[in-house]
């Protein structure tokens, strides 16, 4: 009988990006749950395991402090549920997505995006649930 381990939520991607950025403005008040809402608009906590990874604006705003980004201007595009529910089931890097703008922190996502000639319909079309979170942080500056 296989026995699955769990994974403790301090291992998630979101709670180390949280805790990183908790550590650099030297916020010792909260913890890192109590802020995680500020960072992720889409996080929800089930079991051991962290979901979501869409940010605030707040989130981006500090994640473009710390981290790698790559922004696409949107024009003639309208957010639809459909295309948050898409993000939200296939995306394992934080994004920010309004509009006006898209915001990766994932090389991948964004040569591949690119490569689509920037048509983000095409991308989103293109995006499939992963089979294995990668495990790789997204790059440092």
């Amino acid at each position: 009988m296989k026995m699955k381990s769990k994974m403790p939520i301090q291992n998630s991607l979101q709670y180390q990006i949280v805790d990183k950025i908790k550590q650099e403005l030297d916020i010792n008040e909260y913890s890192v749950l109590d802020i995680m809402p500020l960072f992720f608009k889409n996080h929800r906590i089930r079991g051991n395991k962290v979901i979501g990874v869409r940010l605030t604006k707040y989130g981006l705003t500090l994640m473009e402090k710390s981290f790698t980004c790559y922004n696409f201007k949107l024009e003639n595009f309208k957010l639809s549920n459909k295309a948050v529910v898409k993000l939200d089931q296939t995306m394992q890097w934080p994004y920010f997505v309004d509009n006006k703008k898209l915001v990766l922190f994932s090389e991948k996502d964004s040569i591949i995006l690119k490569l689509k000639g920037q048509n983000l319909e095409k991308w989103l079309q293109g995006l499939r649930k992963p089979k294995n979170p990668n495990k790789n942080e997204p790059n440092n500056k």
